[in-house]
């Protein structure tokens, strides 16, 4: 009886085990293509699929900022095209595809909780400590004239980030697409022995008796 009872309270706390690590709930933080962080919370199934989904991101990443890069270049040279004869037109200047500033979408667990509210209270400690670093920041800069050059850099970013997330996301569709089936033209292989001379026939050799 007592075996049966030691069993039965294994089971049940083996049970209770797994329970738990199926609520876990994860911490994470994620990097954008311009290397700003962000923080969520997330179960298992998530954050496996979010991880998945990163990772294949980054095996496409290099393709897609060529790819990118190829398509800037080209608009840029299409707005600084030579004007028509005796056309004065102000041209803007060309600006340089900022790939140096970019980096593949990144994912990093920040801890696993048993318990939603202590994951919600690390989510906020590391939030608090970003926006205490933003605030300096701008703090630093309060009162100062705006720089163009920043102000157009920071806007070239934003849109290369864009252009790169949407080629990112049309790679990674391409990848995971399966080949259609080519089944082998049952007719091409007809024709193919027909077209041969003397296809089908019995064909004797030059120097054969008469």
């Amino acid at each position: 009886m007592k075996r049966m009872l030691s069993r039965g309270a294994l089971v049940a706390g083996l049970a209770f085990a797994g329970a738990v690590r199926a609520e876990l709930t994860y911490l994470v933080e994620v990097t954008d293509l311009q290397r700003k962080s962000t923080y969520q919370l997330m179960n298992a199934q998530d954050f496996r699929t979010l991880r998945k989904t990163i990772d294949s991101e980054a095996r496409v990443y290099q393709k897609a900022l060529e790819l990118v890069r190829k398509d800037w270049d080209a608009a840029e040279k299409g707005m600084t095209a030579a004007p028509a004869p005796g056309v004065k037109v102000e041209r803007p200047a060309t600006v340089s595809f900022p790939g140096g500033s970019l980096s593949a979408r990144k994912i990093m667990e920040k801890g696993s909780f048993t318990e939603q509210k202590k994951a919600e209270q690390r989510q906020r400690q590391l939030e608090d400590a970003q926006a205490d670093i933003d605030k300096k920041e701008a703090t630093r800069n309060k009162g100062q004239k705006v720089d163009k050059a920043k102000s157009d850099r920071l806007a070239a970013e934003s849109r290369a980030a864009m252009m790169l997330q949407a080629k990112i996301d049309e790679l990674v569709k391409a990848a995971s697409t399966p080949a259609a089936d080519v089944k082998p033209d049952a007719t091409a292989g007809a024709a193919a022995t027909a077209a041969k001379p003397g296809a089908g026939k019995d064909v004797k050799p030059a120097n054969a008796a008469k």
